[in-house]
């Protein structure tokens, strides 16, 4: 037989009893079949319950009541398991056994399946974590000292919090061309909040007058 045909071709008086589908296909010879045998007797045997049927696998049911589903003692039929007839007690045993065993060889050594512990994939996201932030630069990442660092002669300001502190100095000279600024008077400190995201500084010089 091949795609749905029987071969070799049937001979010019074939009995086409059927013309539903097309002579020869899989269809037809059932159709042909029923018209030849059962066209007058119908076909009488009594289809099995499901849950009798071995041919379909019932996932939960346990026809027999031994604890193991139809779908496992069909699955384990070369090993004395019949879904039909409750298991002894020995077998039963014998069976559980196995089970754990089963269950042992892969809690004991997960790798082997494939398979991975949860402390093994709490390591590894923490080895994770640390790759990164040993070396944020590999990863376009940067600290706060790094960035401070970047400052290339600038004024960095450095938030805390919702505040950040400003230290200003006044200097004079006599000669921008020759001389250096020196400074005037002690330093100045203002811790100012900005709780936003951004924020903008700058520092006003006012008229003596006022």
């Amino acid at each position: 037989m091949n795609s749905g045909e029987l071969t070799p071709a049937f001979p010019g008086n074939f009995p086409a009893r059927s013309s539903f589908a097309g002579n020869g296909t899989e269809q037809d010879a059932f159709a042909e079949y029923l018209l030849a045998f059962h066209s007058t007797t119908p076909f009488g045997v009594q289809d099995r319950i499901v849950d009798l049927d071995r041919r379909i696998v019932q996932g939960t049911a346990d026809t027999d009541g031994d604890g193991y589903t139809n779908a496992d003692e069909v699955s384990l039929f070369t090993l004395g398991m019949n879904a039909d007839s409750a298991a002894p007690a020995g077998q039963l045993n014998a069976l559980t056994r196995i089970r754990s065993a089963g269950r042992s060889d892969v809690s004991a050594s997960p790798g082997t399946y494939n398979l991975y512990t949860a402390t093994q994939l709490s390591n590894a996201r923490q080895s994770g974590r640390l790759d990164v932030t040993s070396n944020p630069s590999d990863y376009d990442l940067y600290t706060a000292s790094s960035i401070m660092d970047l400052n290339l002669g600038g004024l960095m300001i450095q938030k805390v919090g919702d505040s950040v502190t400003v230290n200003f100095q006044l200097q004079t000279t006599t000669d921008l061309a020759t001389q250096a600024f020196t400074d005037e008077g002690e330093p100045m400190t203002r811790t100012i909040t900005m709780p936003e995201s951004k924020g903008f500084l700058r520092i006003r010089a006012l008229d003596s007058a006022r």
